[in-house]
């Protein structure tokens, strides 16, 4: 169940979300996403309610369409930015099982996943502090320049950007996605933003609210499947 509360604006709907405001408008005309006009006020004002918001979110044609890349707005809009492109597959068989990509921009979040890392084993982290930076090392994994890391940790909040661009790149990347996982950490921890990130290719959601414990727990158990997935070097 959602918190029950009323948003009161594009801004405010687009936010809760995690999608741009047309993405928003976008979904409200082709997907019945649920935005109320205010009766008596200018035409553009709208709320919606977070608990319809969820709701649609369960149900909504976007989740129906899973396996349906042709139509998925969220992967044709990446598709016009980026370019379909597909990753090299020599360069996935190659990747380094020792190398962890952080997406992070928040120094105290990167001494905590760094702390949590060292525990497990003899780990390397990359660390990306903006969606700009992430997706220009995508582009030299596609170009064979890089070879692909055992496991990436995304966060949403970067710098003034949004990581979703970046999980959308990684959706539209099936080869990368099918031979590195990745998991979202957030602190924008609702049912919308956990659906959506599921949705988008993560393997799992970590609110950063849960504390060190279940992070560790989850790279744990992703790291070993990578090790044996990888097999002998």
């Amino acid at each position: 169940m959602g918190d029950g509360r009323i948003l009161n604006s594009w801004k405010e709907i687009s936010q809760y979300v995690g999608r741009g405001v047309r993405t928003i408008q976008r979904y409200e005309h082709s997907y019945s996403f649920p935005v109320r006009r205010v009766a008596g006020r200018a035409r553009t004002s709208v709320m919606a309610l977070t608990d319809e918001i969820d709701a649609w979110v369960r149900h909504s044609p976007l989740l129906q369409q899973r396996n349906s890349e042709e139509e998925n707005p969220i992967a044709d809009s990446a598709r016009q930015l980026h370019g379909a492109g597909s990753t090299n597959k020599l360069l996935l068989k190659a990747r380094n099982p020792e190398r962890i990509w952080l997406i992070e921009d928040d120094p105290s979040y990167v001494e905590t996943f760094g702390a949590v890392l060292r525990k497990l084993g003899p780990y390397q982290m990359s660390i990306f502090a903006n969606s700009s930076d992430a997706l220009k090392a995508f582009a030299d994994l596609e170009r064979g320049n890089l070879r692909a890391p055992a496991l990436i940790v995304l966060d949403y909040e970067l710098s003034g950007e949004s990581g979703f661009e970046v999980l959308t790149r990684y959706r539209n990347a099936p080869e990368l996605r099918s031979a590195v996982p990745l998991i979202v950490w957030s602190v924008l921890d609702n049912l919308t933003t956990r659906e959506m990130s599921m949705w988008m290719g993560a393997k799992t959601f970590i609110s950063k609210q849960v504390g060190a414990r279940v992070l560790s727990r989850t790279l744990q158990s992703l790291l070993s499947s990578q090790t044996l997935a990888a097999g002998p070097s």
